[in-house]
């Protein structure tokens, strides 16, 4: 039976014949791909994952792993799997995407025809935000904004340092702690985008996703720091329709 319950700012399709599940960043929510169906072929049914302590899940318990997240997200994502599946992710969210793409074809034996990553590579938690814990809530902040992720203004505002810091340092613990299986491999393609200003991640990291699929990886730098995504989702939507265009033909 569907659940919605882990879903938000969805978009079905009147006569869906793909379907796109979007995973946000850390401390992001599924708002993030709320108009991502304007830019999409009109039969692409758009799915953000909105994970538990934030939009209509504020009250919920938040996970403490991509594991434990990408194993409950799969289970509820299998009702949707009776059309083909692509998944996005954009930086933890590409993480959690990828662990649930894989948990999918593990467990219950359902192939996505397709993962896009956005600012993203497997060890991007390790590598670069694993010592979270030992940060204070300025020196945090401070990470925040060179990261692009942040506006200033937000940090004047007392409700942020209560309601909202607390969920984007869990999400952050979460990913530094998350180490994927050196052996992991998916049955799909790999499509992967990065920003040339990007501080987290360089070129040579993002081809690290080359290996994680039968069929390769593609590599596209574009302009931009971490946020990219915001200035090219119309670029990447693009392809994301191209690929789904591939699949209704059955090339």
């Amino acid at each position: 039976m569907k659940s919605d319950e882990f879903i938000e700012y969805e978009h079905p399709a009147t006569n869906e014949r793909i379907r796109l599940f979007c995973f946000h960043y850390a401390g992001g929510n599924a708002s993030f791909y709320a108009d991502w169906h304007k830019y999409l072929s009109s039969d692409i049914g758009v799915y953000p994952v909105q994970l538990p302590g934030r939009g209509k899940r504020r009250g919920d318990e938040m996970y403490t792993s991509v594991e434990k997240a990408s194993e409950i997200i799969s289970s509820q994502i299998l009702p949707y799997s009776d059309v083909p599946l692509i998944f996005t992710g954009h930086s933890m969210g590409g993480l959690i995407a990828f662990q649930t793409a894989l948990m999918l074809q593990e467990k219950y034996g359902v192939d996505i025809k397709r993962l896009f990553i956005t600012g993203s590579y497997l060890d991007l938690g390790t590598d670069n935000i694993r010592d979270t814990n030992k940060l204070s809530d300025i020196e945090f902040c401070e990470r925040l904004r060179s990261y692009g992720g942040i506006d200033d203004r937000i940090l004047k505002i007392k409700q942020f340092y209560t309601i909202f810091l607390p969920v984007i340092k869990n999400d952050f613990l979460m990913t530094g702690k998350f180490e994927a299986s050196k052996t992991s491999v998916l049955n799909c393609g790999i499509s992967v985008y990065g920003g040339d200003h990007d501080i987290l991640i360089s070129a040579m990291r993002l081809d690290s996703w080359k290996s994680r699929s039968r069929y390769g990886a593609d590599i596209r730098i574009m302009s931009g720091d971490h946020f990219f995504i915001n200035q090219n989702k119309d670029i990447i939507c693009k392809d994301i329709s191209n690929f789904a265009e591939t699949l209704r033909k059955g090339v």
